[in-house]
């Protein structure tokens, strides 16, 4: 133990200090992984009818480590609608807006390369029959399945503003945006102006004494 304690000289620390720093540096820089990251979407996609309901989510996946992550699966949920099931990943879309004859992809496995972002417009969807999205808002939670990993896990969770959705027969794209008005509460807010407008026009001038 002496021999090894003598013979650690301030030449041979600085060299071993070194390598250990240039080893951790080269997996932080190539090799660390990271998490999955997603963010609360300002716009998506909607079709609700008794026998199928579709929701199309614009998503912005950011790898924040150096190894490439590896997407197997996606699925949302939405715990407060009376959903025993989460809504499967159905397809891969290139626009939030829906449109006839649009390209669509399958479900298919894909990878993030670290440090990156991408932005994939994931559509879900499955037949439930009799259900019907209330035009409230709604906690909805969307799950990844990860290559390394054999259990589903949290991506994001955002407010999914369903209180937007006008026109539930038509799959077209909504505002998600926190402070949107929807066209039901511009018309309450015109109808109690006018209300308020009425009564000031109705009620009598003050009299200056």
């Amino acid at each position: 133990m002496s021999f090894w304690l003598n013979s650690l000289t301030p030449t041979v620390v600085v060299a071993a200090c070194a390598l250990l720093f240039a080893v951790g540096s080269f997996w932080w820089l190539n090799a660390r992984r990271g998490k999955l990251r997603s963010f609360e979407p300002y716009s998506f996609a909607a079709f609700n009818q008794p026998e199928l309901v579709l929701l199309r989510i614009p998503l912005v996946l950011h790898n924040t480590g150096a190894a490439p992550l590896v997407v197997q699966n996606l699925r949302l949920r939405i715990p407060g609608a009376g959903l025993t099931l989460p809504l499967p990943w159905r397809s891969s879309r290139t626009r939030v807006d829906p449109r006839q004859g649009e390209e669509t992809q399958l479900p298919a496995v894909f990878a993030i390369p670290g440090r990156t972002a991408e932005v994939r417009l994931i559509e879900f969807g499955a037949p439930l029959p009799g259900f019907v999205l209330a035009t409230r808002e709604y906690r909805a939670v969307i799950d990844v399945k990860l290559g390394h990993r054999k259990q589903w896990s949290t991506l994001v969770a955002f407010a999914l503003r369903a209180e937007n959705v006008t026109a539930k027969d038509s799959y077209i794209a909504y505002s998600n945006a926190p402070h949107d008005v929807s066209k039901e509460g511009l018309a309450n807010a015109q109808a109690k102006l006018e209300d308020a407008l009425k009564r000031q026009s109705q009620s009598p001038p003050e009299t200056i004494p």
